[in-house]
């Protein structure tokens, strides 16, 4: 970048500088160990030898919940049973559909790996045991368009412990608050090609 600046200097207006993609993790600490998630069981009167039935209840519950929420805002989650690109159907759900009050734009849903919980029985001493490894799941795709940061997508895994991770497009929160200003600007793809005032955007 700094030698592309160099060589074009005569050309370049200026340089504006940000994130790209930001990735968000949300999880509750004690949940991310076998021995945490034993200790949570326990207070919440669940043996481990019953956290099989006690998750997949969980599980049911929460698909339950997001198929409502879709449903309240207007929108019906579409499963997709493969690859696809995601962002380029939220796009076409978006100009077909335009945005729930809420802000909701789709929320999509597909089977992926994840790092959950399972349980065994141990062969020798024939105890419940519990172990953390990847895992395949459905996931829920919830695609927001925040005032803020322009379209958000949260991903939440369906099984405990039910992780989830918020992802913000640096682009679409820079182009808010140049179009707050009526800056017009070209954008292809994730660049800005044009911006007509860039010194407005400072």
């Amino acid at each position: 970048m700094r030698k592309f600046l160099q060589r074009h200097r005569e050309q370049v207006l200026g340089v504006l500088s940000g994130f790209d993609r930001m990735r968000f993790r949300g999880s509750l600490l004690m949940l991310q160990s076998e021995p945490g998630v034993v200790t949570w069981l326990a207070n919440v009167g669940v043996a481990v030898k019953e956290f099989l039935s006690f998750a997949e209840g969980l599980t049911k519950r929460f698909c339950r919940k997001a198929d409502e929420l879709a449903e309240k805002a207007g929108r019906k989650v579409k499963y997709l049973p493969g690859p696809v690109d995601k962002e380029d159907l939220v796009q076409e759900i978006r100009q077909k559909e335009g945005v729930a009050e809420n802000g909701l734009v789709a929320v999509l849903s597909t089977l992926e790996m994840a790092m959950a919980y399972n349980m065994y029985r141990h062969r020798d001493k024939n105890v419940a045991v519990l172990t953390r490894g990847r895992r395949k799941c459905k996931h829920y795709y919830f695609y927001w368009d925040d005032g803020r940061f322009g379209l958000t997508q949260v991903r939440v895994s369906s099984w405990f412990p039910f992780d989830v991770h918020v992802v913000l497009n640096g682009r679409a929160w820079l182009a808010r608050p140049m179009d707050a200003k009526g800056i017009d600007y070209l954008r292809r793809d994730n660049c800005f090609v044009r911006i007509s005032d860039f010194h407005r955007c400072l």
